[in-house]
């Protein structure tokens, strides 16, 4: 080796050595910085802790033995806090707040979720001082009578005869949820009358071995035998996919006479007439009736109805459906719902319609709770890829897209390439069925009994906690030989999260852990209004985000929306439109008009989804879609759902382009 040779060795060694140092050095600072880290989080919570070391060991037993907070709201009302961490579930949760959950405890949620005795005798949540049994418009009172009046108010009172009152027709449902919310039914508990009951079993269908293709499980059977018994009306309130629909073709089974069954919408109407075809014999299943809630008044006038049937009920206390359900003629009523919540504040007219609740307690099985993802994404263009890369991912069975409006749909599933299930599709059942993936509107919201392995929720109603518990629904299926729970991946942007959070509040009531995942570190949960999390009278905070670009979202549908009522041709309509109702329905001919613009809805829908109340804004939405009609801008479906004429706009936006 030469001496040139050693020299270029020797240096070559040096720059090793030194590259190693530096890295060493660079390893040695990351080092402290981390022990810095750890330090200074170590001193946070040394300094947190320190406000502890002076509990007393008595302190810290009395509350393990008991960590709830009572807080009175009156009137047999409280607030509960409890450890989020302790895992119980205590009447109705109402919010978490830090590392709290709040649940709403009173004799109405005692009813729907029946809180542990304990709790009962700790709060002292007293009966009422008396019974109250309405049948008609007469209310028979065993107590306290006066007490009754105060409770009802003396308005709805028409005469008084010692312990009857006879109450104003008007007000009969104002009195029921006066009644209801004192913690009781307002009915006399009656038994099937024997006259109207037979055998189950010899209704129906038995399989190859003669055994009966469907059987109750033991708290089903129970429940049965407590309407069959006690009740004659009962409300199954059972978390999703627990046999709701089982019981239901029990009591098809178990009673003689004609029996219908109403439900929202004609996907689920499909859905029944299979089951009823599957599990009853042909001639018990010819004794049924299926029809939707609008089709059920051209039965209103039978009077051979043994039992109504009222599928997802929670739909029904809107107030197009309180007095068809209501007044139908029927020996015995029956409802369904996961989900007895409405934003109106009506869900105690459940009870009213249907009876006593049942089914709170049923059991749930573990794969039965998918796992809940909420993705904070930065805008709509983000939130579609998002979606693309969901539904391309695989999956050990079908994957479900919900959007809400047509437009959207369309998009989605050709950007995903499958297909898109909305009002207007035939055989809307067959086609969810047979897609492995498949991209749908609202119509499989509820109702459907359709193994979803992953539900994605691109699109969602507002801050509706009964959609959002609907939809999760359709991944609480036990499938045979999977154990593990499905995915439900809801994604919000930062103005959805601070505007609609409280749709997430229904994943905590069913006891699921929701895991957040932001996709750019100034989307950190911690940084976003906790809207649907904080405390009720909280201050909602500011979002400091960037603006979204413009994209092709709902965003610039809305300004598409305004740029068709810009249009001469158009605002001359709408301006007719206008004339042809009365004044206090004019404000909602553009109302209708930009909620129906890309998609269809009853004004009923309408209504509901506003979150209001009462016949006269019903009337006016019906009034501002019919006269929207009569000008050209609205077309209606069989159902009568009203949307956007498009092909009139089309045109109109031709002939403005034509005049300028």
């Amino acid at each position: 080796m030469t001496q040139l040779d050693t020299i270029f060795a020797a240096t070559e060694q040096a720059q090793k050595q030194t590259q190693d140092a530096l890295a060493a050095l660079d390893q040695l600072i990351s080092s402290a910085h981390n022990a810095k880290d750890a330090l200074a989080k170590k001193l946070v919570a040394a300094k947190r802790h320190a406000l502890f070391a002076d509990a007393s060991p008595e302190a810290i037993k009395a509350f393990l033995e008991d960590p709830t907070l009572i807080i009175p709201l009156g009137n047999n009302d409280f607030e509960i806090a409890v450890p989020t961490a302790a895992g119980v579930q205590l009447g109705w949760l109402e919010r978490l707040q830090g590392a709290y959950s709040v649940f709403r405890v009173n004799q109405f949620t005692h009813l729907l979720a029946p809180i542990p005795e304990w709790l009962r005798e700790k709060l002292d949540l007293q009966p009422p001082p008396f019974e109250a049994y309405l049948d008609g418009t007469t209310l028979t009172v065993k107590g306290d009578v006066e007490c009754v009046i105060e409770t009802i108010g003396k308005k709805a009172i028409l005469k008084r005869n010692r312990d009857q009152i006879v109450i104003r027709p008007a007000s009969r449902f104002d009195v029921l949820r006066a009644i209801i919310r004192q913690g009781f039914l307002p009915f006399t508990p009656q038994p099937i009358a024997q006259e109207f009951l037979r055998d189950p079993l010899t209704a129906l269908v038995r399989d190859e071995k003669e055994k009966p293709l469907l059987n109750l499980r033991p708290k089903q059977l129970r429940d049965w035998e407590v309407m069959r018994d006690k009740c004659g009306n009962v409300l199954i309130t059972a978390y999703m996919q627990t046999g709701k629909s089982f019981l239901v073709l029990w009591a098809l089974a178990a009673l003689k006479g004609t029996k219908v069954i109403a439900a929202p919408k004609r996907s689920i109407v499909e859905q029944w007439r299979l089951r009823v075809n599957h599990y009853l014999t042909p001639e018990a299943a010819a004794e049924v009736i299926i029809t939707t809630y609008q089709g059920l008044r051209k039965h209103a006038q039978r009077e051979d109805v043994v039992l109504l049937v009222g599928d997802e009920a929670h739909h029904l206390p809107a107030d197009y459906a309180v007095e068809l359900f209501y007044n139908f003629r029927t020996q015995y009523r029956l409802g369904t719902t996961a989900t007895p919540i409405r934003e109106d504040g009506n869900a105690d007219l459940l009870p009213a319609l249907f009876g006593y609740p049942v089914g709170a307690d049923w059991d749930i099985d573990p794969s039965q709770k998918p796992k809940v993802t909420v993705w904070l994404v930065r805008n709509v263009a983000e939130k579609f890829k998002i979606v693309k890369e969901l539904a391309d991912k695989p999956c050990d069975g079908k994957v479900m897209v919900f959007c809400n409006f047509k437009e959207t749909g369309h998009k989605l599933a050709k950007q995903i390439g499958v297909p898109f299930v909305f009002g207007d599709t035939k055989n809307q059942l067959k086609a969810i069925y047979d897609a492995p993936i498949v991209v749908v509107s609202a119509i499989a919201n509820e109702g459907l009994s359709v193994p979803v392995r992953r539900a994605i929720e691109a699109e969602f109603w507002f801050g509706s906690r009964m959609e959002s518990g609907q939809r999760l629904g359709r991944g609480a299926h036990q499938i045979e030989g999977l154990t593990r729970a499905g995915e439900h991946h809801v994604l919000m942007t930062p103005d959805e999260y601070q505007r609609y959070g409280k749709r997430l509040d229904i994943y905590y009531q069913f006891g699921l852990n929701v895991t957040f995942i932001a996709t750019d570190e100034s989307l950190s949960r911690s940084t976003l209004p906790k809207q649907s999390l904080r405390a009720k009278r909280a201050t909602p905070h500011r979002i400091v985000t960037p603006a979204p670009k413009p994209t092709r979202t709902t965003s610039a549908v809305t300004d598409e929306i305004a740029h068709a009522m810009a249009l001469p041709a158009v605002d001359a309509k709408l301006r007719k439109a206008e004339s042809l109702v009365e004044n206090s329905a004019r404000p909602s001919v553009r109302r209708a008009f930009r909620i129906c613009f890309s998609a269809a809805f009853k004004p009923e829908e309408i209504v509901e989804g506003l979150g209001r109340t009462g016949d006269r804004t019903l009337a006016r939405y019906r009034a501002a879609c019919r006269a929207l009609q009569s000008v050209e801008l609205f077309a209606a479906d069989s159902e009568g759902r009203y949307t956007v004429n498009k092909s009139v706009l089309a045109r109109l936006r031709a002939l403005a382009a034509a005049v300028q």
